[in-house]
């Protein structure tokens, strides 16, 4: 099945949004925490019906979904771990705990969203496998609901039970992409559709304030969710209606990189550019240009080997 440029696109400017909202603490970084990291979930959701794919045991279903983003997801761990660690001038305790929640798949850095979007996966996977399916939106919901209800009453600051919480918000996103593929998500969508999402998207996070699925920072749930989905709506639409955007594309196809990479370059980056009114922009432009560059390496890398597998 062939990629859907669009989609990397998406991931592409989502990724990007995700390293402007970790630089920049500003009204703007406001709306894009809003829908950043749901973005990626819905966009997985998209893909996942797209291609279609149907894992006959578990064993495939770990080779070919889980087994990939082990290794990733250990390297950034620990690369986001001692860089914070030199940076910082962490102690040996806060170094050990950080290397318990990375084995207790919590991760560190921004890796915390790879496991959570791989158990929502996971979820989903097995709730598609169960005889009776109509019932799974169903299920999703009250997963969902109840998740953000015993966040609210509870306030859990255990860190396994913030991972639980946060796969399902996951799993209600990674839905909402998966079942609104084809009726939604796969359709072009005229200008006026695409500016009513920005709009909506812009005031209902302004109105809902600084949201943060990590720390499960919500405010209120209804909002978040609407904020959440229709920024979504409106980076794919708009993606949509790109005819060419390699740079993008490029961003998109290596985002893991780029999300596993750029905490522990910024913090080098903030260490090294002195304090002032325009150290985030300097932060902020050379870490792209450095995220760049990375990402260009692995393309040509990635060309580069399979044009030795072919002689």
């Amino acid at each position: 099945m062939n990629r859907l440029s669009y989609l990397d696109y998406a991931r592409g400017l989502g990724i990007v949004f995700i390293v402007y909202g970790h630089v920049f603490s500003d009204a703007f970084s406001m709306w894009v925490y809003s829908f950043h990291v749901p973005l990626f979930f819905v966009i997985s959701g998209c893909i996942a019906n797209h291609r279609n794919k149907e894992f006959h045991n578990w064993k495939e279903y770990f080779y070919r979904r889980v087994r990939p983003f082990i290794f990733p997801y250990l390297v950034y761990s620990v690369f986001h771990t001692l860089t914070s660690a030199v940076i910082k001038n962490q102690s040996l305790i806060n170094v050990l705990k950080s290397f318990v929640k990375i084995i207790l798949l919590s991760g560190a850095g921004t890796m915390w969203f790879l496991p959570v979007l791989i158990m929502a996966e996971l979820l989903f996977y097995l709730l598609l496998n169960r005889k009776r399916n109509s019932l799974n939106l169903y299920i999703i919901a009250v997963l969902v609901i109840a998740s953000f209800a015993f966040n609210v009453v509870y306030e859990p600051d255990f860190f396994i039970a913030q991972t639980i919480i946060k796969t399902f918000v996951a799993l209600g996103f990674y839905a909402i992409g998966y079942y609104g593929f084809k009726p939604v998500f796969s359709k072009r969508h005229r200008l006026p559709v695409l500016i009513t999402c920005l709009i909506l998207s812009l005031v209902i996070s302004s109105i809902n304030g600084m949201v943060d699925l990590n720390t499960l920072q919500f405010s209120n749930v209804f909002l978040y969710f609407s904020a959440a989905v229709l920024g979504t709506a409106f980076i794919i639409f708009m993606c949509h209606s790109l005819e060419k955007a390699e740079i993008l594309e490029s961003f998109g196809k290596y985002s893991l990189t780029v999300m596993g990479t750029h905490l522990p370059i910024a913090l080098v980056l903030k260490n090294l550019i002195p304090s002032s009114n325009l150290q985030e922009f300097f932060v902020f432009v050379v870490l792209i240009f450095t995220e760049f560059m990375l990402v260009r390496f692995k393309k040509i890398n990635r060309k580069s080997t399979s044009l030795l597998n072919t002689l």
